[in-house]
Order: structure tokens, then sequence, then C-alpha cells
């Protein structure tokens, strides 16, 4: 059974003022020289979609999104993502999602090509 009041959560309008991480994790991802990982990211039909959304459901899509593309990378390269995906986390303090995402997982992401090579 689906929980109305989850559901009414994911899809509540963002506040004002709110951080839009879809916006976020894209310029980091080309904040890097010679990246397209951002570029990739944006066109994604999810993410499109995401970046409406309020800041607690852009990150579960977010990481729904890294967390499939880094899967199927896993399987066309045997490059273990298991030390990346485990900060792909739904709860805790946005805060410290950036920081995981910053430091560990775009990096990751943007060295390995990860979202132009599974795109």
């Amino acid at each position: 059974m689906v929980d109305a009041n989850a559901m009414a959560m994911f899809y509540k309008e963002p506040e004002e003022g709110e951080l839009n991480l879809v916006t976020l994790v894209a310029e980091h991802l080309n904040s890097y020289e010679e990246s397209i990982e951002g570029d990739v990211f944006k066109q994604s039909s999810d993410i499109i979609h995401a970046s409406k959304l309020n800041m607690l459901a852009q990150r579960v899509v977010i990481n729904r999104y890294l967390f499939n593309k880094l899967l199927i990378y896993r399987s066309m390269t045997d490059i273990e993502v298991v030390n990346t995906v485990q900060f792909l986390a739904n709860d805790g303090l946005t805060e410290d999602w950036i920081t995981l995402m910053k430091e560990f997982v775009i990096p990751f992401v943007v060295h390995n090509k990860v979202l132009s090579t599974v795109n």
C-alpha cells in the first residue's frame, strides 16, 4: 500500500529559497576541466523532471539515477563502484549529502566518465 503522506511530501512544490540539487550536481559535474558529465546528467528525462520537484524528491531521484548508472557502468567495465554507491543515501542532512557528492561521488563519476559511457 502506498503511503499518501509520503507521496504528498515527495511531490510537494519546492519552498522559496530551497536549493536546487539538480543544478548543484550538474554544476559540480561540469566544474572539472573538459567534463561533459553535467550535460549528460541534465539531459536525462528523470533529471529534467526532478528539477521541478522539492529538494528531498530531487535527492531521491538523483541518487536513484546515479545508482543505476553506476551499476550499469560496473557491468560494462568491471570497475568496482561499491565504494561510491555507499554515499548515495536518502536520509541524513542535505549538507552532508552535498559534501559526500562533491568529495566522493562526483569525482568518481567524472574521472571514469560514467554518465557519458553508459548513456
